[in-house]
């Protein structure tokens, strides 16, 4: 809608064909029509305020405060709240955050699920990491042990006679 409309910096986001602001009962009827043609019969169990519900529970998701949640779905900020402004910038934060747990027809954001890929590869990484540590570790132990086993072998066999004592074993 805003991209045939050269997206306006401007007005009213829902306007009707003479540019006037749509109503409530105006934009429930044009989403309505649009879940009509996607959903062919379905369009009776749809409504307009599962927009609402579903744009609620991206912020509640995103533990965004409730002031800043009542102020973006259009709620009146009760008592000396309301003389005080939100900042664009705080709920353009907020929005953002919200965002990531919007979805459509089940699918999320793209943001979303890269950020749960790199959680996963971040643990992955260190989990791997501390196994490698512990690899390193039980094969220097390994070494170790080694080292020590082929001296005791070289000791009993110098003892055993089978070896001149005069020669250094070779490590």
């Amino acid at each position: 809608m805003l991209q045939s409309r050269g997206f306006p910096k401007e007005g009213y986001l829902f306007v009707s064909f003479r540019n006037q602001a749509l109503g409530v009962r105006g934009i429930n009827e044009a989403i309505k029509a649009i879940v009509e043609k996607a959903f062919n019969g379905r369009a009776k169990e749809w409504m307009t305020k599962h927009l609402r519900d579903a744009f609620m529970n991206a912020l509640l998701q995103a533990r965004i405060p409730q002031e800043v949640k009542d102020s973006m779905v259009g709620h009146k900020r009760e008592g000396a709240r309301e003389d005080y402004a939100l900042t664009e910038q705080t709920v353009k934060t907020s929005y953002t955050e919200a965002f990531k747990f919007l979805t459509i027809n089940g699918y999320g954001s793209q943001g979303r699920k890269l950020e749960e890929l790199e959680k996963k590869l971040e643990t992955s990484s260190s989990e791997l990491a501390l196994q490698i540590a512990e690899l390193r570790q039980q094969n220097t132990e390994l070494k170790d042990a080694l080292t020590r086993q082929e001296k005791n072998m070289y000791k009993l066999l110098q003892d055993s006679g089978k070896i001149p004592k005069s020669k250094e074993p070779e490590t």
